[in-house]
């Protein structure tokens, strides 16, 4: 197994990575913005996607359909993507075989996760939010078979451009995106769409005192508001995340009520930035 991240030899950060041939993708992630991110990503290289929500829901896909790559996310409710990784390689009556290849993209990216991830059979892994042309590359390295393909890149449909909401952050958003303004557009709808139930799951987890669900949703709000560039959102949100994991009540009440009051500030921007451009939220 490769036990690289991504692949610096091959391109710098800005340039384009190299293309390999059409796969069969199973993308495994409890977030639907980071789902959607990465399926139009994959699909506009020429791959099939599908998506599952947890680590349970991939292995039951996996009993009846192939894929040639496995994209996994870490965190996830009802089974994480570690244990998922595990029970593929030890399995011998899924569809797929026990090395298919696994990269794990993960918000965590501390210091001994990339052992972890190894450990548990990956064989790379990516820090979110991920550079587009990083996914790439790394699929590249990790699924030689495909390298030298040429798949064909589906063409782009034109799409408005709303200038995005004042949080900061967002020009580099749009760089891990590929420059991709409208792509960034579509993932500011999911935010906007998702993020405000979350935050009422939040509040109401701190209220019960429930630090696990509290931390796992904290973990996700400093996923999904980092990816659109919401850099002041997704701090808080790590705050709030390492307040429920060290059990401390009062101060994760306190960074969850101020991370609260930033996201909205943030979804009113949204709001405001699509109205002026007539941008379309359905």
């Amino acid at each position: 197994m490769s036990s690289t991240s991504s692949d610096p030899d091959r391109s710098g950060p800005g340039a384009e990575p190299p293309r390999a041939g059409a796969l069969r993708i199973l993308v495994v992630d409890d977030q639907a913005l980071n789902c959607e991110l990465t399926r139009i990503s994959l699909a506009g290289r020429g791959h099939s996607v599908a998506i599952a929500g947890n680590g349970a829901e991939a292995l039951s896909i996996l009993k009846d359909q192939a894929f040639d790559l496995i994209v996994m996310d870490v965190m996830m409710p009802v089974m994480d993507g570690l244990e998922a990784t595990r029970l593929i390689r030890e399995s011998t009556d899924l569809a797929v075989p026990p090395g298919v290849p696994i990269i794990a993209m993960t918000a965590h990216a501390l210091k001994g996760d990339h052992e972890r991830f190894l450990a548990a059979g990956m064989d790379a892994y990516l820090a979110k939010p991920v550079e587009l042309a990083a996914l790439h590359r790394t699929i590249f390295s990790v699924v030689p078979v495909a390298a030298g393909k040429g798949a064909r890149s589906a063409p782009q449909a034109a799409s408005p451009v709303p200038p995005g909401p004042p949080a900061a952050g967002r020009e580099r958003a749009i760089e891990l995106l590929g420059g991709d303004h409208a792509l960034l557009a579509r993932m500011e709808l999911i935010y906007l769409r998702d993020t405000g139930a979350d935050l009422q799951a939040l509040a109401a987890a701190v209220a019960a005192g429930d630090l696990d669900s509290a931390r796992r949703l904290a973990h996700q709000l400093k996923g999904t508001s980092a990816t659109i560039g919401a850099d002041h959102a997704s701090r808080l949100a790590r705050e709030t995340e390492a307040a429920a994991k060290a059990g401390e009540g009062g101060l994760l009440a306190a960074r969850a009520a101020e991370l609260a009051g930033v996201v909205r500030r943030v979804l009113d921007g949204i709001v405001e930035a699509f109205a002026k451009t007539g941008y379309s939220r359905t």
